[in-house]
């Protein structure tokens, strides 16, 4: 999914990456894809939004999702006779059963980013102003506690020239110039820790990233010949989520994508999937409580196809909900994936909803 150069803050680009890919559609039948039910899904009855770029849903703690969403008929009318959804930030409280709004605001667009009860949610609400007229705000800090601040245009310059940087693992703000000098390029994953480049790569040549950890010596990210960045964190096991970009991308129930789990000393483990008819689209994997979770994009030109979210066992992958699955995250305890997602269908809109399923329980 990559040509050539690696971005090691990979989560918003890889999101990105994933809409450009939902346009290859699968071709294979699903009759290696073993659906099993059985498992608690419990539906929020909210909408979620279904751009796909962004990282709209976040687990608060085990039993609280934080999400970009609206409620089904709650629309806005910026231009007479054109409605559109009002999406805003909300909470549902799993073990009550309530969805309540967090920020009053509008979101006609918007970037949420949480990180270990940490909040910032950056938006406008202009639906109608070009975007260098749109006001931006910024609403940020622990839960509950957060601050609503307008971004001026000092701010927006030096976050266009790239000086002003969101670190997505951590939600906070960090200057360029601020960082240590570790290489040719340096970024911030969580406390005290980065990943860099010795050097510019030259022409197709490849020059790995190195790992730097909190305390002890760089780990270069040589595993393969291809480049491999970092995709998400999981809290569930501290570790980061590596991934192969092969220079070449390719689909098919044969191809095999490489990822790894790397704690946060530096020690790496393998991670790939099985391969099968969820590799006809963007992937993701991330750890679980019951172990590998896939969230595939292979839907078929009518229908879902091979879409979905997957668990792995020790006889391969299983299905545990078919759809387009828009955006999703894994609570801290392992045990639940809650996600965005909706029935594709290449004739009606598609329409996410907010959902949550509970990995610990038994699959029928």
């Amino acid at each position: 999914m990559r040509t050539g150069l690696v971005v090691p803050n990979i989560k918003g680009w890889f999101q990105i990456a994933g809409v450009a890919l939902l346009a290859l559609f699968s071709a294979a039948c699903n009759s290696q894809v073993r659906d099993v039910r059985g498992y608690e899904i419990k539906d929020s009855g909210y909408l979620g939004r279904p751009s796909g770029i962004q990282q709209d849903i976040y687990w608060l703690d085990n039993n609280r999702v934080i999400f970009i969403g609206a409620k089904p008929g709650d629309v806005v009318e910026p231009i007479a006779g054109v409605k559109q959804i009002r999406y805003g930030l909300f909470v549902w409280d799993l073990s009550a059963g309530t969805v309540k709004r967090h920020h009053e605001a509008d979101i006609a667009n918007g970037n949420l980013c949480v990180f270990r009860g940490y909040i910032r949610l950056s938006y406008t609400s202009d639906h109608r102003l070009s975007p260098v007229a749109q006001r931006w705000y910024v609403f940020e800090g622990p839960f509950g506690k957060e601050k609503l601040r307008l971004v001026g245009e000092q701010e927006r310059e030096e976050s266009r020239q790239y000086e002003r940087v969101l670190n997505s693992y951590t939600c906070r703000e960090y200057r360029r110039s601020e960082l240590p000098a570790l290489g040719y390029r340096v970024e911030p994953l969580l406390e005290g820790e980065f990943i860099s480049r010795e050097r510019e790569p030259i022409g197709t040549e490849m020059v790995h990233w190195a790992y730097w950890p909190r305390n002890g010596s760089p780990v270069l990210l040589n595993m393969t010949p291809e480049a491999i960045g970092i995709e998400r964190y999981s809290e569930y096991l501290d570790s980061y989520v590596l991934h192969e970009y092969p220079r070449g991308v390719v689909f098919s129930d044969t191809v095999i994508r490489r990822w790894w789990l790397m704690d946060r000393n530096g020690g790496i483990r393998d991670f790939t999937p099985p391969t099968g008819p969820w590799m006809r689209g963007s992937t993701f994997v991330m750890p679980t409580k019951r172990g590998l979770l896939l969230v595939s994009h292979a839907i078929r030109g009518g229908g879902n196809g091979a879409a979905g979210a997957y668990l792995q066992d020790r006889k391969g992958l299983f299905r545990i909900i078919d759809g387009l699955p828009e955006s999703f995250d894994i609570s801290p305890d392992g045990c639940r994936t809650a996600l965005a997602i909706s029935q594709w269908s290449r004739d009606k809109p598609v329409t996410p909803w907010v959902k949550a399923v509970n990995l610990c329980t038994k699959g029928g």
